[in-house]
């Protein structure tokens, strides 16, 4: 048996072991559970196509055998499929004119799985049909539940309050944390390969990190449904898109950030202090970001201030 078999077998006993690690009850088990995709991304980035679809295949067939059937589809369209397809895309290359060899972009990459994001949002509220309205209700009563007590600051938020905002918007939350877990996953395994030698390309450079214009007409559409759908089934998907679709460029105003601040001379404190921002105010300087990466795909920034010289940043 070919040795990179044995691998593949390993890597998808791995990937179900951390899968159904949820199973426990444990909530230490929600990290394992995060780490889902990593071994199906070391194996492919690292041994090719085939071993990735044997991996995932295996953990496929444990999951349906150790829990359910309905389990196993689930994680086949979360996790094998993707795995499967982002490894395909990140292993296709070509040979340029020049002589040099050419790598599937990041960016379309990332394109891909967002509009891949968007086609499960939108089966899911078609899915939903009328129940939508009663699911979104669930998930409030349950975010009101976990939140036990009242948000500290002006006017003492009351978690009702909060989960009435929230709630609508839920399918998005889902999934925009779904696209930065296999972002995650995908980079950790890149970079854990590189560092062994064993990856099979080099890793994309965040300055080189670009979006095909057809991102920029889907988030239009969405925000276009958003507004003119009201309260109807229309709007609920147009927001809920416009948030998935706002991902991508989310990561291009940060790939902007890291590119232009090269030559600040205190870079590391200024990264250090917008992700602590980030994290405490969350959603205006995220939407400041996405505002970045709409304007970099439109001006070219980076072209402009900075440049794309030899000294490009890896994506770690």
């Amino acid at each position: 048996m070919p040795k990179y078999v044995l691998i593949a077998i390993a890597g998808g006993l791995l990937t179900a072991l951390l899968h159904l690690s949820t199973e426990t009850g444990n909530p230490v088990a929600a990290i394992f559970a995060y780490l889902t995709l990593l071994p199906l991304f070391m194996v492919g980035l690292a041994k090719g196509l085939a071993a990735v679809a044997i991996s995932g295949t295996i953990a496929l067939v444990v999951t349906g055998v150790a829990v359910k059937f309905t389990v196993a589809v689930m994680f086949a369209l979360a996790y094998a499929v993707p795995a499967v397809a982002m490894v395909r895309m990140a292993l296709v290359k070509r040979q340029t004119p020049e002589g040099t060899t050419e790598w599937y972009p990041a960016g379309r990459m990332m394109s891909w799985l967002t509009g891949y994001s968007a086609a499960a949002l939108i089966a899911f509220t078609v899915i939903a049909g009328d129940t939508l309205a009663e699911l979104v209700a669930t998930y409030r009563a349950d975010l009101e539940a976990m939140l036990q007590e009242p948000l500290v600051g002006e006017g003492d938020i009351s978690p009702a309050a909060v989960a009435a905002q929230i709630a609508p918007y839920f399918p998005a939350l889902f999934i925009i944390s779904w696209l930065v877990m296999v972002a995650i996953n995908g980079s950790l395994a890149q970079r854990f390969l590189r560092r062994l030698g064993w990856n099979l390309r080099p890793s994309p450079s965040m300055s080189e990190f670009e979006l095909p214009k057809w991102m920029a007409i889907a988030l239009a559409i969405s925000v276009l449904a958003w507004l003119a759908g009201g309260q109807g089934a229309p709007g609920f998907i147009g927001w809920n898109l416009t948030l998935v679709f706002s991902v991508p460029y989310f990561f291009m105003g940060l790939t902007v950030i890291h590119t232009l601040s090269r030559s600040w001379p205190a870079r590391t404190a200024a990264l250090v202090i917008l992700y602590l921002f980030l994290l405490v105010f969350r959603w205006p300087v995220a939407l400041v970001v996405v505002a970045l990466g709409l304007v970099e795909q439109w001006v070219g920034l980076r072209q402009r201030f900075a440049g794309l010289g030899g000294n490009q940043e890896e994506d770690q």
